[in-house]
């Protein structure tokens, strides 16, 4: 599993902020209107709102106000639809909440995006990783732990990741506390 070995890599920091409850998730599934997949919500009672390589987020869904996964998902729908709806793009995808759309779950510091296409059930969606400025993506059939473990272990390096970003960030520890406030 690869929650298991992401834990043993890069224990969850002590501070955990925005990791939620059951009846919490139960309340967010309902306002999105979807399941979320179950090792995104075990990933978040674990490491709550945490960055990685001291710029890649996975969003919280109980971080306050915008920074939450659904609320950042709502305000970036207009230029989501842009993006993937347009005829520019060699990728068509919807946007959710249409019909397997893509969801936003992630961001980095240096403007990428990370998002779950909805096709299917919620623990088989896949992740692209994507540049809004640059059109380029990537697509990823695995689940959000299964991507930030290969991405930990430098197993896949997404074409809008900064190649520099592993180098300078080495020394710095894989998983730290954050806000999206």
């Amino acid at each position: 599993m690869s929650l298991q070995e992401l834990l043993q890599i890069a224990p969850p920091p002590e501070n955990i902020i925005h990791a939620g409850t059951e009846k919490q998730f139960t309340l967010i599934e309902e306002q999105i209107g979807t399941k979320l997949p179950s090792d995104y919500i075990k990933y978040i009672k674990y490491y709550g709102g945490c960055m990685w390589f001291r710029h890649v987020i996975i969003s919280s869904p109980f971080d306050c106000g915008e920074g939450s996964l659904w609320e950042w998902h709502k305000t970036n729908i207009s230029q989501l639809k842009t993006l993937f709806e347009s005829p520019l793009p060699l990728v068509k995808y919807s946007v959710y909440p249409e019909k397997n759309g893509i969801l936003l779950c992630g961001a980095d510091a240096f403007g990428e995006h990370i998002a779950w296409v909805t096709e299917g059930e919620p623990d088989n969606w896949p992740v692209i990783y994507f540049d809004y400025a640059c059109f380029q993506y990537d697509r990823y059939e695995m689940n959000i732990t299964t991507f930030l473990l290969k991405l930990v272990k430098n197993e896949i390096q997404p074409a809008c990741f900064p190649s520099d970003a592993r180098e300078f960030h080495k020394n710095w520890p894989i998983a730290s506390v954050t806000s999206l406030e």
